[in-house]
């Protein structure tokens, strides 16, 4: 149990509300987005899937039938400035409009790429589930049950959080938090420590009642631990490393942690909701900006923090797994 909790704590780190994936013609581009219909509505969380020059959202991936779509044949798509809610947001216009909001730059820009190929495509009426069965079968995605979202925020909920990781996991993400609240502020460090109690508790709650194996995030300790061993090299306490090989040391780590997240969103997407994941994917999507990453180990005001997070870091990277 500690060990899935170590992998879990991975989930420090995004992007991605899911990685959408880019399939075949019918089926250009699926994945979590958050919509809106209009600039005064609340953003949902939906799954979003690009079929031809429409696109469709669901409730959740295992829906049948889509609760919206939008036909984007000749359809204009430009950036919004969501005060700051939101920060990766675009509005999609023809006669009327809709807005996208997305976890991550990255995320983003996969998504605005198959959103302007499918401009220039023929509208369809349905999209063929067909495809996206073929992709949710690879994953193993057949159940519907999901954990009710609002245990993890209660007195319980907290309490199993708090049992379940050792001291060595809430310190390093106590240090990881007072990193983002220097920052990023308060409100932010809030954000993203609330994200991970959310998830981890869900990660728990799912091995404790035996709906996931009690080693299946083992597989993403390799990464894991690639991207803090990497990490622990770019800091050398006082003596740091030169800013050309941070840099290229940080895409490194970065593409280590993409892979933890791709990893743990394939475990956990079939038990969580669109919210859930998009929550997964915001985490890893702050987590792997080249901007943060830099900022951490280039500012000497984050020294202590980060000398803590490095001995947890440490202390993980001590003890295999396998």
């Amino acid at each position: 149990m500690a060990q899935e909790v170590s992998d879990l704590k991975k989930v420090d780190d995004v992007s991605n509300d899911e990685e959408p994936y880019t399939l075949t013609e019918e089926c250009q581009l699926m994945g979590f987005v958050q919509v809106k219909k209009n600039r005064k509505k609340e953003f949902k969380s939906r799954y979003g899937v690009i079929s031809y020059g429409t696109l469709f959202w669901f409730k959740s991936s295992s829906d049948v039938s889509p609760c919206g779509k939008f036909d984007l044949q000749s359809c204009k798509i430009s950036d919004v400035l969501e005060a700051e809610k939101k920060q990766f947001v675009i509005e999609i216009q023809n006669q009327q409009s809709i807005f996208l909001a997305f976890s991550s730059l990255a995320d983003k820009q996969k998504w605005v790429e198959g959103l302007q190929a499918a401009t220039s495509k023929d509208p369809v009426e349905s999209v063929d589930r067909k495809v996206i069965e073929i992709k949710k079968q690879s994953f193993g995605i057949r159940a519907k049950k999901h954990l009710a979202g609002e245990f993890v925020t209660s007195k319980v909920g907290k309490h199993v959080v708090k049992n379940m990781m050792n001291d060595d996991l809430n310190s390093l993400i106590k240090a990881f938090n007072f990193i983002v609240m220097k920052i990023d502020g308060k409100k932010k460090a809030d954000e993203i420590a609330k994200n991970i109690t959310k998830l981890v508790t869900k990660a728990y709650l799912l091995t404790e009642n035996k709906k996931l194996a009690d080693d299946a995030f083992l597989a993403a300790d390799k990464p894991l631990r690639e991207s803090f061993e990497l990490m622990i090299k770019c800091f050398r306490g006082k003596r740091r490393v030169r800013e050309c090989v941070l840099l290229e040391a940080l895409e490194t780590v970065i593409e280590s942690l993409k892979k933890v997240e791709k990893i743990i969103t394939e475990i956990l997407h079939p038990f969580l909701t669109p919210k859930s994941m998009f929550r997964l994917a915001s985490v890893f999507g702050y987590i792997t900006s080249i901007e943060f990453l830099k900022k951490v180990f280039s500012d000497e005001d984050l020294d202590e923090e980060l000398d803590k997070l490095i001995d947890a870091m440490q202390y993980y990277t001590q003890f295999d797994l396998t």
